[in-house]
């Protein structure tokens, strides 16, 4: 969705907007295990708008996205997330095609050590 919508451009502020400044979409996806044992996937972007703290980075979002939809989230419901960060073309029919396939690059990672906080 995310790519289909840039090389649209029709109806994307993406440059003009949400990344003005660098003009590099950073993607996030997060993996949350459920506490019934089912996993769930979330996705977020860096947002470069004109805030006092300055830009908000697509880990953070993801985070941020992922708890406002379950405020019981804990620290060790997060597995793993993936980072992908592109640039944009100047036109956006130039994006570049993914691999066949797809891409896959994400590592699962361990849960965190128990270290006393909650």
């Amino acid at each position: 969705d995310f790519l289909e919508t840039v090389q649209a451009g029709s109806r994307s502020d993406l440059k003009k907007f949400w990344l003005r400044k660098t003009k590099k979409p950073v993607l996030a996806v997060l993996l949350v295990r459920r506490p019934d044992g089912t996993d769930i996937l979330y996705r977020g972007t860096n947002m470069e708008v004109s805030m006092p703290t300055g830009s908000l980075c697509a880990e953070r979002n993801v985070i941020g996205t992922a708890l406002a939809q379950n405020p019981g989230l804990k620290r060790e419901d997060l597995l793993m997330v993936a980072v992908l960060a592109v640039t944009l073309p100047e036109e956006p029919s130039k994006l570049p095609s993914p691999p066949p396939g797809g891409l896959s690059f994400c590592q699962p990672v361990s849960p965190p050590e128990k270290d006393g906080v909650e």
